[in-house]
């Protein structure tokens, strides 16, 4: 059973990575793409797990009341920018994007998923995107190249002897 903690340490991880962060931005502010949603396709394909669209439709739902709370919050904190009061509005942004990732795992943990066979970005963007605009398809192909390389020096970073 997944735990919700593996998926944030995960995600953490994964966005720390400056090129990752910048596509996964792009594709929340200009496509309305779920930044979690995206990180958990990521994490599902490393374990070499595959979400059917059906499947999709299920975690987008279960996150849909949380999403609309935090996007209000983004906004405040947008607002907010430069006072006082941004970094604890940061801050509370962070435990509503935990609360919507420990949401995800707790439904993606009563999913039958298969044997993975096509990247879960993909996927994602097929269930929300039956056309893709060229822009699409070269902003999730360079999300995708980016989480590889960032995954790739992670593993290195975890084989890498202590002297």
């Amino acid at each position: 059973m997944l735990q919700a903690s593996e998926f944030w340490n995960f995600s953490v991880s994964l966005y720390a990575a400056e090129s990752v962060k910048h596509q996964c931005l792009l594709l929340q502010n200009q496509f309305n793409l779920n930044v979690n949603v995206l990180l958990l396709c990521c994490f599902l394909d490393k374990r070499k797990e595959q979400l059917s669209e059906a499947d999709m439709f299920v975690l987008l739902e279960v996150i849909s009341d949380n999403q609309i709370e935090l996007a209000a919050f983004r906004e405040q904190r947008i607002k907010n920018r430069g006072t006082v009061q941004y970094q604890s509005l940061l801050k509370e942004e962070l435990n509503i994007e935990k609360q919507q990732q420990a949401l995800l795992v707790d439904a993606l943990n009563t999913l039958n998923m298969r044997q993975w066979h096509n990247t879960n970005i993909r996927v994602y963007i097929q269930s929300l995107f039956p056309v893709l605009t060229d822009q699409l398809k070269i902003e999730i192909e360079t999300l995708i190249e980016a989480t590889n390389k960032q995954q790739l020096e992670l593993e290195k970073m975890e084989h890498k002897p202590l002297i």
